[in-house]
């Protein structure tokens, strides 16, 4: 059973970090993530929501699910990891890192945990929330004086995965029509 995936960069990201003089961050906040990540996957099993794989990108872990969970289930699934990361904060273990965490998985915006939690309670107002979020997030980033790299970076995930989400769709229903 192949549970993990990891991506040729990734050794290539720990390098960089090493000589960047980062890698003890890098590795801390690589382990909170992939924590994260396994607490997803233990509460995507526990409520059988389908085999799923834990992927080691250079940038942090991603889990996909065979049989993607819908509604109250999905929104459950979805929120386990950025609750663990509350929970840490809570027990006062890696507080600034947890926090930081938590708190970035629950913007709505997708193809993050919050997003995917409004996309499934929410399917139709989930892409305009997230648009907003951006959008609210860009302004914060002028008034703040940061350069706002954040907001950019989360606005083309958010319409890159709408455009694989169309995709899916578009392909699905020609299936259906016959023509594939």
């Amino acid at each position: 059973m192949n549970i993990i995936g990891i991506s040729p960069f990734t050794p290539l990201a720990f390098l960089t970090a090493f000589f960047m003089g980062c890698l003890e961050k890098y590795a801390l906040l690589y382990a909170l993530v992939f924590a994260h990540e396994v607490v997803h996957f233990l509460t995507a099993w526990i409520m059988g929501a389908g085999k799923g794989k834990i992927h080691l990108l250079p940038w942090g872990c991603m889990l996909s699910l065979s049989s993607p969970p819908a509604g109250i289930k999905g929104a459950v699934i979805f929120a386990s990891g950025p609750l663990f990361n509350a929970a840490l904060f809570l027990l006062g273990i890696f507080k600034a890192e947890n926090a930081v965490l938590a708190a970035f998985n629950l913007l709505p915006i997708r193809p993050l945990d919050g997003g995917m939690i409004v996309s499934l309670l929410f399917p139709k107002a989930a892409f305009w929330v997230g648009l907003v979020s951006c959008a609210a997030l860009f302004e914060a980033s002028l008034i703040w004086h940061l350069p706002p790299l954040l907001p950019v970076v989360l606005l083309i995930l958010l319409f890159s995965d709408r455009l694989s989400i169309n995709g899916k769709v578009k392909r699905k229903a020609r299936e259906m029509m016959g023509k594939e």
